[in-house]
């Protein structure tokens, strides 16, 4: 019996002996692994700064291009038949001038005002063309293989090809010309294109491939001529379907991300801009069916809301313990939220259990604080604003009365402080008491052609309210 207690106790001190081996081994491995890890980090990182230098040189070249590229000089007449393209600059302040220079006018890029834009694609109603489905998974197909609009979400994609209508075109005909105003985007199905600029070709476009996907974006002109080499069959979709799927898809994502985020404690007691916010900054990560979104005992600083899928929780009592089954976790659910304060050691497993797997919302502790913190100091800086506000407004009186006094006859141009695509902006001097301001001058004619009055308005009302030394 004593020979057999003893043979116990050197049986259990071999297995402890062995088990704090395997320990040690197991932290030496785990101290290599962190060490290749971080090494492989400083790697990315010198790889990430040099990527960035590259963008910022490549970035410099593409900007002294534009500034000699004729792509970007209109040359499109606009309904009232008048090209602004090439007509003379007159100076509003100009009487009579013996030199006068014709000049080209550069087309700036722009977008469609933004509340009328608004409510107009909501009003938009999306027609759906019939197409078999395979037509619509070559389309799909084609899509995600554009290197611009492979990035979309699935739902958005398929609107997007529901809405693509048929369009032929026979062998010479000229499919796009460099310089016109775009506003579709082309598939093509069946044929063959050619790609100039400046009466240069430049390659081919087949089956399959997108092209004028800049004009679903922007209100801009064509960079390149795009003709039939043979008979042709295209999909197209117009920018107002594109952008009000956008818009739509856009606010259906942000309303049910609302939705989730209203239902936790934490952000109870948040304004609605501030849950706004939150929203915008959220990251949207998908989890493979068994993939882990958090282990246990690891520290961190991200918090989750379920968004699709389910999860189940699993917790061990101690690191050598199995982890035991808790329960699961479904679509609004949330987990995390001591990390949103400071760092948290997980006191839990949360594990994919979804066969089409699970998408959480995450939102990352420097995001949170940086949002409280802005909330903070916006309302600091409106209580100064105000205070700021009723010490000046006696002082800015009469610089207010001399503007309204102002006529065009009492200035003169001292020199031309810049120029844009729609105006130049003059350096000018009041004859009557040596003030200097900024003219801008914008032709009436390029604003309207381009539908930016709204923007110009907007741009003056709020230079109208601002009343800042610090604000140009």
């Amino acid at each position: 019996m004593t020979q057999s207690m003893h043979d116990l106790r050197l049986a259990l001190r071999d297995s402890v002996k062995k088990l704090d081996d395997t320990e040690n081994t197991m932290n030496k491995l785990r101290t290599d692994y962190d060490n290749q890890i971080q090494k492989k980090d400083e790697i990315i990182s010198m790889k990430e700064s040099i990527i960035k230098e590259k963008d910022a040189y490549i970035l410099k070249l593409e900007q002294e291009i534009s500034k000699h590229d004729s792509t970007f000089i209109s040359s499109t007449d606009f309904n009232d038949g008048i090209d602004i393209s090439t007509s003379k600059r007159t100076s509003l302040l100009e009487v009579s001038s013996t030199t006068k220079h014709q000049r080209t006018k550069r087309t700036a890029i722009s977008a469609e005002p933004a509340q009328h834009k608004k409510s107009k694609d909501l009003r938009i109603v999306l027609e759906p063309y019939a197409k078999s489905d395979r037509t619509k998974e070559f389309l799909r197909i084609a899509i995600l293989n554009n290197d611009f609009m492979k990035n979309l979400e699935m739902d958005q994609i398929m609107s997007i090809v529901d809405c693509m209508y048929p369009l032929d075109h026979p062998d010479g005909d000229l499919i796009i010309k460099e310089g016109d105003v775009g506003n579709r985007v082309y598939i093509m199905e069946e044929g063959l294109v050619e790609v100039s600029k400046h009466s240069k070709t430049l390659t081919t476009i087949g089956p399959g491939r997108v092209f004028g996907e800049l004009a679903i974006l922007y209100n801009c002109t064509r960079t390149a001529s795009i003709k039939a080499l043979s008979d042709c069959k295209l999909w197209a979709v117009d920018r107002q379907t594109f952008q009000a799927i956008m818009m739509r898809a856009g606010m259906q994502k942000q309303s049910d991300h609302l939705e989730l985020i209203r239902n936790v404690k934490t952000f109870a007691s948040l304004r609605e801009d501030i849950l706004s916010k939150i929203i915008d900054s959220l990251d949207e990560v998908s989890y493979a069916d068994g993939e882990h979104i958090v282990r246990q005992g690891a520290t961190g600083d991200t918090f989750y809301v379920v968004a699709k899928g389910r999860a189940q929780i699993t917790q061990a009592k101690s690191k050598w313990d199995t982890p035991i089954y808790d329960r699961h976790i479904e679509r609004g659910d949330s987990f995390g939220e001591k990390a949103l304060q400071a760092e948290e050691t997980r006191p839990f497993n949360v594990i994919a259990d979804d066969p089409n797997g699970v998408t959480c919302l995450v939102l990352d502790r420097q995001s949170y604080r940086e949002m409280i913190a802005d909330e903070l100091f916006r309302l600091k800086r409106e209580e100064s604003f105000k205070i700021t506000r009723k010490l000046t407004t006696s002082t800015s009186g009469e610089d207010e009365r001399d503007l309204k006094n102002l006529r065009l006859s009492d200035i003169e141009i001292v020199c031309t402080l810049g120029l844009g695509g729609f105006g130049r902006v003059e350096l000018v001097q009041d004859t009557r008491t040596s003030y200097k301001y900024a003219l801008k001058q914008m032709k009436k004619q390029h604003i309207v052609a381009m539908k930016q009055q709204e923007h110009v308005m907007n741009e003056r009302n709020i230079m109208m309210g601002t009343r800042s030394d610090f604000i140009v």
